[in-house]
């Protein structure tokens, strides 16, 4: 959250109005029942100014902190809060964070959320009235008396109780799902608020203007090899009286720059560094469009473009639209002067207080030995950034750049050496790989510190530190040691104490983060291994050159190899990839770069290495070789502790000691370099390269034997039940080891199931493209060869279960036919070989089930599930996991019949089976309990229904990933359940939530996607956005029927509702075509008497009243109605509409006793069921007529 202090809301008041105890009672309901909705809510801290925070200094820090961090704010409006200086400030910082969330998102984040605490005479201040305070859901006491009057009245009675449930829910909406950028650096002192509003003083005979004075602080924007010019202009800035902050382009932050926040809100102005990078960095064509425009004051523009590097060409037009001044080639007393004449002078100058001016960017060090610039330098901006924040800011004078052979640690030196040398006045080079050479380099500096030498070089090197530790005669130094061993080795030339020069160390070894801040340099981004593939092949297009930094794992020094053969061989991508998988140790040994940038290849510097350890240590050499056929992902410990691994080492004995000594074999392969250990991730990770290197090295003989261990390794660890969530994790660290270590090739059948278990844990997790290609993949692999030479029948058991795997993802992604094929075939295989009770039939005829839903053959999906279960509870019991799961499948194809008495009866088993084999919170009793909560829902239960899927959802949030989709099922579930209860902002955040994860997850054609669209659809209808609700029932209705086919029961369903649509936005001839077509395919395909036609005829009958024809209206809406009725019972939601609708008809006819009679039931029956002030109540009453909405639940 960048500089501030994030608390879960912040409360904004005057303490004008805290008397008696009852903003502090106010705030602690409002913590309770945020508690009350969420546990983990009410855990989060929150912030309220109260008076143990003492005025002064330390109070405004805390309190800008608190507001420039904070994920949402309740501001308490009354006379006394709009007179108060400091909640107008408060008030203003806020909404600067909120106005930058929508610029960059489109969305309005809701977290500025108003309570009307007293009334405000004449409203609020103008820039205030554009958030809304008056909730209608606050009710209407509430908007005329204020909460205040609520609270001292009756503090606990349903008004109150109304304004802290809604009030809880926003805040819970917003600070759960929400990040707003933060404003670091933020001063309430020196903010001006947008109130309290005071009038100018102005002389009673002249009118004074009113022309405000441009703010003092100025934002100095560069991009990051301008960081000099940037030092520079902060320096000049300070001393012209202005504040001024550093702020590289390249700075991470998740939303707008904050210089463009704080610029837009009147604190403050950007000064702009151009050069050529800053002019293709996106960050730069952002802020340019916030800014060009905008004026800080009259005739005083936000931004101050200044050039500070010659151009490739003209300025892009984007940026050539106003004056630029121009600094380059300027010197150091003409380039103050322009940057002042460009920002104006303020009346009064403050001068520097202490330190060193900073140099002129123009300026060279008086010493300088360090080796040539690389032209061909990419990227690491953010680390060149880093280590000059640490030297600068930080308060460092020693970094050492630790890393992989390979990732650049030498380039990176030299590049910060040449970036920022104007800011020191000597920088020295020392190769310091051999110690004894340490001493006879540093006495070599001695003359250019005027320092006599002599033949003892220890000693001048001394006498060299001292004069350094003195700052004589140079203040401002660099030091580079490159290629460093352990720090022990050079202890006695590291300088202690407070120096005024800074020491730069490269090295391999990690052990140096014991002695010195360390930057750990990682592989390239693959976007800065694209840019120097092709700075050097112009021609090469970003797929081949992703596809050759891909195979060489992003780093460095291979992809500068990679980028030199393929300029001067000419040889096409494809056929270096080849070259690469079969001599890739050659190839790179034989990539010759210049010798003064590059004096060893990367394989040589890693093939020494190997060399050494094997001399070294032997064992933990062959760790290194049996990691080596693992994937290049951390390897977890778990896996290098598996006893199939122990035992190849032998270290199978005692298991403490065992542990022990394999740690310290980890230690040592850390310590070469040639991996990385991580303590705090557990895990070991080598470089794919350096994997392939150590396997070149390897025997044929020996990999067999090395590719065996690590796929026992990994069957040996992996969890057995893909479905627990508690296995997820382990599952996530071993999958991407899987491939690479030829598990598909093994004959083990432990491995094999590993391959099986693996494809079902990435279908349950939602990663359904990843789990099909693995099976697929797998099943390819089993049917072409064996370890040993032989064919691996395609066509056994494991290759049978692991087809049923595939089927599951196959159905998820609409292709049905696929799915059904798989699943018959698997289960005629298995009740023929294994026999009808066997656990692996009744999976098959699950999954068999599932596929005849989907294809709309409803009833032989019924016979075969009850088939199903009737046979797990004889073989199984009813108490077993997957007899739990068949209960739960006979469930759906009830309700699909439309037996949804007995559909609710058999989900609630399933659910309490679920939760009481895995407990409450665990998925597989979550998805089971949010079905059940449809269910609930869909026969009318809705408060039941509302209570148990919030809990669903909340519980969900701390125990799952937002993209598991069982978590985005309970949002859209509780969406459809927010919109039957007329909680429409609630219901459509949710809906379109959900439906955006599962186009993401699953694709735009699956039953989850459509059912959210459907739900998504009828919010928007709700909110009176027609256009958007057609849009989005168009694109569900079309993905519907290209992969269920125009006369499945989904497809007609989506129909139906989107005529509903097209009714509201008026096209209705073209939803009545839509409405009768669905009416009779669904008659077709689900029988006359099926309740799901209900809603369907209510809509058809509607559209013959449009047309003049109540006849034929009264006749289907009693139908409609019948059919609702047998199904729901009277008070339903549906059967509502029907009846209310029917009166109308009836009405239409002349028949004004029995139409009456029937609107008074149902306005009775309305009342009870939703309440009075409920929409469809509401409608009732009025005598309009409404829609049905059909809910793919239902299906």
């Amino acid at each position: 959250m960048g500089g501030g202090v994030e608390s879960y809301f912040f409360l904004s008041y005057a303490r004008a109005d805290d008397d008696g105890a009852v903003i502090a009672r106010f705030y602690q309901d409002l913590r309770a029942e945020l508690a009350r909705r969420d546990p983990e809510a009410g855990r989060q801290p929150s912030f309220r100014d109260v008076e143990e925070i003492f005025l002064g200094a330390d109070w405004e820090r805390k309190l800008s902190q608190a507001i420039s961090g904070c994920r949402a704010l309740v501001a308490l409006y009354s006379p006394a809060y709009f007179a108060s200086v400091y909640c107008g400030k408060e008030w203003t910082a806020f909404r600067a964070r909120t106005a930058a969330y929508q610029r960059e998102t489109g969305w309005d984040p809701g977290a500025l959320l108003p309570v009307l605490w007293e009334p405000v005479p004449g409203g609020p201040p103008e820039p205030v009235g554009e958030v809304q305070y008056r909730e209608p859901a606050m009710g209407e006491r509430y908007a005329e008396l204020g909460l205040r009057r609520l609270l001292a009245e009756e503090p606990e009675g349903p008004d109150c109780r109304r304004v802290i449930e809604v009030l809880a829910e926003r805040v819970s909406r917003a600070a759960g799902r929400i990040r707003l950028p933060s404003l670091s650096g933020l001063n309430l002192r020196e903010l001006q608020g947008v109130f309290p509003v005071e009038p100018s003083p102005q002389a009673p005979s002249e009118p004074v203007a009113d022309t405000p004075a441009p703010p003092s602080h100025l934002f100095v924007s560069y991009a990051p090899a301008e960081r000099m010019w940037a030092e520079w202009a902060v320096g000049e800035l300070t001393a012209l009286g202005y504040r001024s902050s550093l702020h590289s382009l390249s700075r991470s932050t998740d939303g707008p720059s904050e210089e463009i926040g704080w610029t837009l809100a009147g604190q403050g102005r950007v000064v702009a560094l151009l050069s050529g990078d800053y002019l293709r960095h996106p960050r730069a064509a952002e802020l340019w469009r916030a800014l060009a425009g905008h004026e800080v004051a009259r005739g005083v523009s936000a931004l101050v473009p200044l050039r500070v590097r010659e151009l490739d060409g003209p300025l892009p037009r984007l940026f050539a639209e106003r004056p630029v001044g121009d600094l380059v080639g300027t010197t150091a007393a003409d380039s103050t002067a322009r940057l002042a004449t460009a920002v104006g002078r303020l009346p009064t100058a403050v001068p520097p207080t202490g330190g060193e001016p900073a140099r002129h960017p123009g300026a060279l060090p008086e010493v300088l030995d360090v080796p040539a610039r690389n032209t061909a330098f990419t990227a690491r901006d953010g680390e060149l950034e880093a280590l000059r924040e640490g030297f600068t800011g930080g308060g460092r004078t020693v970094q050492v750049i630790t890393g992989l052979g390979g990732v650049g640690k030498t380039q990176t030196a030299a590049e910060y050496a040449h970036r920022f040398r104007a800011g020191y006045d000597l920088i020295w080079w020392i190769a310091a790989q051999q110690v004894e050479y340490l001493a006879p380099q540093l006495a070599a500096l001695a003359p250019w510190l005027g320092l006599e030498t002599g033949d003892d070089s220890a000693d001048t090197a001394g006498r060299v530190l001292a004069a350094l530790h003195r700052g004589e005669p140079y203040r401002r130094w660099l030091l580079v040691l490159d290629n460093a061993g352990p720090p022990e080795q050079l202890t006695r030339w590291l300088l202690d104490g407070p120096v005024g020069g800074h020491v730069l160390i490269t090295s391999r070894d990690p052990g140096w983060s014991r002695r010195a801040a360390v930057l750990e340099l990682g592989v390239f981004r693959r976007s800065e291994s694209l840019r120097l593939l092709r700075r050097h092949n112009p021609g090469l297009s970003e797929q081949s050159a992703g596809q050759v930094a891909g195979q060489l794992g992003d780093l460095p020094l291979a992809i500068a190899q990679a980028a030199a053969w393929l300029q001067e061989s000419g040889m096409p991508v494809a056929g270096y990839l080849d070259l690469l998988s079969v001599t890739l140790t050659e190839i790179l040994d034989r990539t010759r770069l210049p010798e003064a940038e590059y004096p060893r290849s990367v394989a040589a510097t890693w093939l020494l290495s190997l060399e050494e350890l094997r001399r070294g240590n032997a064992r933990a050499a062959d760790l290194l070789e049996v990691c080596a056929h693992f994937g290049p992902e951390p390897i977890p410990t778990a896996l290098l502790f598996s006893p199939p691994l122990l035992h190849r080492l032998g270290l199978g004995r005692d298991p403490l000691s065992a542990r022990l000594e394999l740690g310290e074999l980890v230690r040592t392969i850390h310590r070469t370099g040639l991996a990385r250990a991580d303590a705090g991730r557990e895990s070991l990770t080598v470089h794919r390269l350096v994997q392939a290197v150590v396997r070149d090295q390897v025997p044929e003989e020996r990999r067999g034997e090395l590719r065996r261990t690590a796929q026992l390794a990994l069957a040996a660890v992996a969890p057995q039940d893909p479905d627990a969530a508690d296995t997820w994790q382990a599952f996530a660290e071993l999958l991407p080891h899987l491939w690479p270590s030829g598990a598909a090739d093994s004959g083990e059948a432990e491995v094999r199931q590993l391959l099986v278990n693996a494809v079902r844990h990435l279908w349950k997790t939602g990663l359904g493209e990843e789990a099909r290609e693995l099976a697929e993949r797998t099943l390819e692999r089993w049917s072409e060869v064996s370890p040993d030479g032989g064919r691996v029948p395609s066509d056994g058991l494991y290759a049978g279960m692991l087809r049923v795997q595939l089927a599951n993802v196959l159905r998820d992604q609409g292709e049905f036919q696929e799915s059904y094929a798989i699943d018959r075939a698997a289960h005629d295989r298995f009740r023929r070989e294994l026999g009808p009770r066997h656990l692996q039939t009744l999976i098959a005829a699950s999954n068999l089930g599932c596929d005849l839903r989907m294809l709309g053959r409803l009833q032989e999906a019924r016979v075969l599930d009850q088939e199903s279960l009737e046979a797990g509870e004889q073989s199984l019991g009813r108490t077993h996991p997957r007899v739990v799961m068949m209960t739960h499948n006979l469930g759906v194809s009830e309700a699909l019949a439309g037996n949804w008495g007995r559909a609710l009866d058999l989900y609630r088993r399933g659910y309490l089976g679920q939760r009481r084999l895995f407990g409450p919170t665990d998925p597989r009793a979550l998805v089971d309990a949010t079905t059940y909560g449809m269910a609930l829902q869909r026969t009318g239960r809705l408060r039941e229904a509302l209570e148990l899927l919030e809990v669903i959802v909340q519980t969900n949030r701390r125990t799952v990933s937002r993209r598991y989709t069982g978590a985005l099922f309970a949002d859209a579930r509780l969406a459809a359940a927010y919109y039957r209860l007329a909680r429409y902002d609630g219901a459509g955040e949710l809906a379109h939530a959900a439906h955006e994860g599962f186009l993401e997850m699953i694709g735009r054609s699956s039953w989850y996607t459509l059912s959210a669209a459907n739900t998504l659809a009828a919010v928007r209808h709700a909110q009176d956005d027609v256009a958007a609700a057609v849009r989005t029932a168009a694109l569900a209705h079309r993905a519907g029927q290209d992969h269920y086919g125009g006369d499945h029961p989904i497809a007609l369903g989506l129909a139906a509702n989107l005529a509903v649509h097209l009714r509201g936005a008026g096209s209705t001839g073209e939803a009545r075509a839509l409405a009768d077509a669905a009416v009779a395919g669904l008659t077709q395909a689900l029988g006359a008497e099926h309740c799901y036609l209900g809603p369907a005829l209510v809509n058809q009958a509607t559209a013959l009243a449009d047309r003049g024809d109540p006849d034929r209206a009264v006749t289907l809406g009693r139908r409609a109605a019948r059919l609702l009725v047998t199904a729901f019972g009277p008070s339903h939601y549906d059967v509502l509409t029907a009846r209310a609708n029917l009166a109308l008809d009836l009405a239409a006819l002349g028949h004004q006793d029995q139409a009456a009679e029937l609107t008074a039931a149902c306005t009775r029956e309305a009342t009870a069921a939703l309440g009075a002030g409920h929409p469809l109540t509401r409608a009732v009453a009025a005598g309009e007529r409404l829609s049905a909405h059909l809910d793919l639940c239902d299906l």
